[in-house]
Order: structure tokens, then sequence, then C-alpha cells
């Protein structure tokens, strides 16, 4: 077991790094991606410090990322001119998957502290249940959709693994928070139908989602049935 002095400088550490982040905030904060990612990161750090001034300071940038959230779901400042000047087109739905995969870790980090996540709703009633429908729907739809062109790159909806984020293993969480969404049936056909390697390698691995997703997220007993 560590020591409370090991724990006391982990801690401090970790403060220190966030207060120095936050000199260049406006910087690192641009972009639905970067939003997401630190709302995942320090809502996480202050829900396990205890540090509620982190977690509640963090919260705001996912808010922010679901105000983003349009009316058909799908992520506004992704698909906008803006973005995709930078981004090429083809990469529209990977980088949605990127925004999605950090605000779901969020929103999982929200939920144990009893404050809005998924439900959470924006200005048009949308929220991040509405955004996770639009990116497996159009990944699945041969045809796209209006805001997502053809030739998308689709490598992340079927890559079981990934040492970043690219790819669906935060799938696991939402899919054992809400059992019984419909959309639970694309999950199934990215993650298991279409991957043997879902089954043979112990499951969903994301290194930016803390690792084998699936053992961090899937009851025990179906874990065991593999």
């Amino acid at each position: 077991m560590r020591s409370s002095t090991f724990l006391s400088q982990m801690k401090d550490w970790g403060n220190t790094m966030y207060a120095s982040e936050q000199n260049i905030a406006g910087i690192i904060a641009r972009g639905p991606d970067r939003r997401s990612t630190l709302a995942a990161a320090w809502m996480s750090w202050g829900a396990a410090t205890g540090a509620q001034d982190i977690f509640e300071a963090s919260y705001k940038y996912f808010k922010e990322v679901i105000g983003t959230i349009q009316a058909d779901g799908h992520i506004s400042s992704v698909i906008s001119k803006r973005w995709t000047s930078t981004v090429p087109a083809q990469n529209r739905l990977r980088y949605t998957n990127m925004v999605i995969g950090y605000a779901v870790m969020a929103a999982e980090t929200a939920e144990n502290m009893n404050v809005p996540d998924y439900e959470l709703k924006n200005a048009r009633g949308q929220n991040l249940r509405d955004a996770i429908r639009w990116l497996l729907s159009s990944a699945m739809d041969e045809n796209h959709t209006a805001n997502s062109p053809d030739n998308q790159d689709l490598t992340f909806a079927y890559r079981v693994k990934s040492t970043g984020a690219m790819n669906i293993s935060w799938a696991e969480a939402y899919r054992a928070r809400f059992p019984n969404d419909k959309i639970n049936e694309l999950i199934v056909h990215f993650l298991e139908e279409t991957n043997s390697s879902y089954y043979s390698s112990a499951g969903a691995y994301g290194a930016h989602y803390g690792g084998y997703t699936t053992c961090f997220f899937k009851p025990v007993k179906e874990i065991i049935a593999y």
C-alpha cells in the first residue's frame, strides 16, 4: 500500500500540472476535441482527489461540448468550414468519434458525482446520447449524411484496439449504462460481429480511456462467459 506521503506528493503533482495549464487554457481549449479531452482528464482528477473546484471548473468544458451538438445530433464545430479547412472531409466522423469518446469518459465521472451527464441537454434540446446515435448511425449508413460525405475513414468504428482514442472502445461504458438503448445493436455490430479479436484478446482497448474498457464496464458474468 502506498504511503500517505506518496499519495500527497502525487496529488500535489497533479494539482500543480492543472494550475500551470490554466495559464494557456485559452489556447489548449480550442475546438471540441480539446474541450472534451480536458473535461475527461480534469473532471476525473477532481473527482478522484476530492478537488471539487477542479471538477467544477472542468465540467464547464463538458457543457461546452454538449452545446455544439446540433438538432440532428452532429457536432457543429467538427463539421464547420473552419475545422474542415485543416481536417480532411473524410475524417469528420473519425474526429467526431474522438470528441464523443472523451465526452463519454467525462459523463461517467459526472454520473459518479451526481451532476447532469448523458442527459444534459443544450439549448436545442440535444444531449450526448443524441450525438452518439448520430455518429454510429452515420458510420453504418453507406450514404452517410448531408454533413458527412462519402469516402469517410471508418477504421475507427471497426478497430478493437487503439493506442490512442481512435476507436469506439468508449462504447463499452455507454452500453453498460444504457443496456436497452437500440443503438447498442450498432455497437455490437462494430465491436463484436465484425471483430473476432474482440473475443480472443480481452475485448476492446483504448489507451486514452484507461485500457481495456470491456473489463472496466462490461458485467462480470458476461466477461466470464468469454
